[in-house]
């Protein structure tokens, strides 16, 4: 089992840019400054994953995978304050990718918080917000995060575009690099946590999407990526997303999201027709199965191209009757 976890060199770096450069993923040949900006990312992803294995047994070895697309994108002369990678606390622009699981996590763990502490429940709106208490320090959080065990996974290793192949046409390319990237990297980096971890009895691993929706459902339905997909978290669990309902007394139900609603094969298939894909293009999707984690995969994102724990795409039926708007790929993190 591997106890050590290491970054891609140059070579293998500038290899799977120039892949998905070639297939439309993302800007040009790759070069040294984006290559240093993954270098150092890369440090303060091991550091955090150093201080989770830490926690471990703090947290029932229970580790929450969420599974992005990849790091944001940044122009070369931007500021560290205009960039917005998960686990480099010099870069603090708002991202929903680390404020939703935040607040999310957090009101788990703390639920009966008034707004006088730091989080309220808005039942007209039914969302979480924070009050006056100050705690939005990024690195604060993340270390509440690691304490939980939450973890972002990206499946690509450098920033790529807006609008996509991957994100307007089922591509078998897209499928062959998440086989033979980030199935990898998600299994070593699973082995790595296994082998820091000062905990004697089992690791379990639960999952969830955290990208675009065309991407995410790519992921779950695409003939050939749906099997890659189902060879990646095999052994691991769907994450199962709680829904906060108040009670008169002031308190909270929690019941767990599986998915029930989402086995509606024709409800999903007629909104998949709907979503921007040209009469030409062909569009191969894999049956239903109901043992498979494409049913109970919870692809956390909104319609508005933000991480969402309350309203994200499959959390209900009427998800998959809306229609969403072209535009919703351009769609900046608004949080």
């Amino acid at each position: 089992m591997a106890c050590e976890l290491e970054p891609l060199s140059w070579k293998e770096f500038e290899r799977y840019h120039r892949i998905a450069w070639e297939n439309g993923w993302t800007y040009g040949p790759a070069h040294t400054e984006l290559y240093l900006e993954y270098l150092k990312n890369w440090e303060y992803f091991i550091e955090y994953i150093q201080n989770l294995t830490n926690n471990l047994s703090n947290q029932n070895n229970c580790i929450k995978i969420l599974i992005g697309e990849a790091p944001p994108f940044w122009a070369g002369n931007s500021s560290q304050t205009d960039r917005s990678y998960f686990y480099n606390i010099e870069q603090t622009r708002g991202s929903t990718w680390l404020n939703a699981p935040f607040k999310y996590f957090h009101y788990l763990k703390h639920p009966n918080l008034s707004s006088d502490n730091q989080i309220v429940f808005d039942e007209s709106k039914k969302s979480l917000t924070f009050g006056k208490k100050n705690i939005s320090v990024k690195s604060s959080r993340l270390d509440f995060l690691a304490e939980e065990g939450v973890i972002l996974l990206d499946i690509f290793p450098f920033p790529i575009r807006q609008a996509t192949k991957i994100r307007e046409t089922v591509t078998a390319d897209f499928s062959v690099h998440l086989d033979e990237y980030f199935c990898d990297f998600y299994n070593k980096v699973k082995s790595y946590i296994i082998c820091k971890a000062k905990t004697k009895t089992n690791v379990q691993f639960k999952y969830a999407l955290v990208t675009p929706i065309f991407t995410g459902l790519q992921i779950l339905y695409g003939s050939k990526s749906k099997l890659v997909f189902e060879k990646i978290v095999k052994g691991d669990s769907p994450m199962d997303i709680v829904d906060f309902s108040p009670k008169t007394t002031g308190n909270f139900n929690i019941k767990t999201y599986k998915g029930e609603l989402f086995i509606a094969a024709n409800s999903f298939r007629n909104f998949f027709g709907k979503i921007a894909f040209d009469e030409k293009d062909e569009i191969t999707l894999n049956p239903f199965d109901v043992e498979g984690p494409n049913y109970s995969t919870p692809i956390l994102m909104d319609t508005s191209g933000n991480v969402n724990f309350s309203n994200f795409f499959n959390s209900d039926e009427t998800k998959l009757r809306g229609k969403i708007d072209d535009s919703e790929m351009d769609e900046e993190d608004s949080e």
